[in-house]
């Protein structure tokens, strides 16, 4: 929580694989700092959630949706969607729905879900599952290109491809940092006039112990040049 308060401008804050016990800790200090929480509920036998913690006073009323669907399979749960949103008054861009999604092969209904609203714009970012990896390891490249092929084909969202250290843009591993199988799992999806005025970034967020995340934290800045 103290890593959160450091980062400036906040408007939304998207978080994954929360405790359930944790979940009125996190209202507590959404409340006190004048955010207010969208809280999922936990996936079948998963003891975590997702919340999106959006600044009060920006949040158009009752425009909050909250979505928490597995899919099982003889395993156990198979895929998973929790994804929350809200309609909010940007300073920047104006109204646009902003969503956190943290997800494992429901892509699709992710995004599906994000544009029945009909809000004239709209961003989404979290944890999606999908790879893409910065130095081209990483596992079954042709599933999640496959997925961004659909996206591209099927939807109106177009990738906010993050910018790194030297300028340039492409992927930038997000998980496992430093590990032979580090990959990005973590993205943003926008309209495209939203994604045109969006710069996404990565930044480190573990502890000396590593044990605060083993993701990156990604940050998109609406209304950058």
């Amino acid at each position: 929580m103290e890593f959160l308060d450091s980062i400036n401008a906040q408007i939304a804050i998207g978080l994954t694989e929360v405790s359930v016990l944790a979940r009125s800790e996190w209202a507590h200090w959404a409340q006190s700092r004048g955010f207010q929480s969208i809280t999922g509920r936990s996936v079948g036998g998963l003891k975590t959630t997702a919340l999106l913690l959006c600044r009060a006073d920006l949040i158009e009323r009752r425009s909050e949706f909250s979505i928490t669907q597995s899919r099982l399979s003889p395993r156990g749960v198979g895929g998973w969607l929790e994804l929350q949103s809200a309609r909010m008054i940007h300073p920047e861009v104006g109204s646009i729905r902003i969503a956190g999604t943290y997800c494992y092969g429901s892509y699709q209904e992710a995004l599906k879900s994000v544009r029945r609203r009909q809000d004239p714009r709209y961003i989404v970012g979290g944890d999606w599952n999908l790879i893409r990896s910065e130095s081209g390891r990483g596992g079954p490249e042709d599933w999640a290109g496959t997925a961004f092929d659909w996206v591209h084909s099927n939807t109106d969202f177009t990738e906010v491809v993050p910018t790194r250290t030297d300028g340039t843009r492409g992927p930038i591993d997000t998980w496992h940092v430093g590990a032979r199988d580090a990959r990005q799992l973590d993205h943003v999806f926008a309209d495209k006039p939203t994604a045109a005025q969006t710069a996404v970034s990565i930044v480190d967020v573990n502890d000396d112990t590593g044990a605060l995340s083993d993701h990156r934290l990604v940050t998109a800045r609406l209304g950058a040049q």
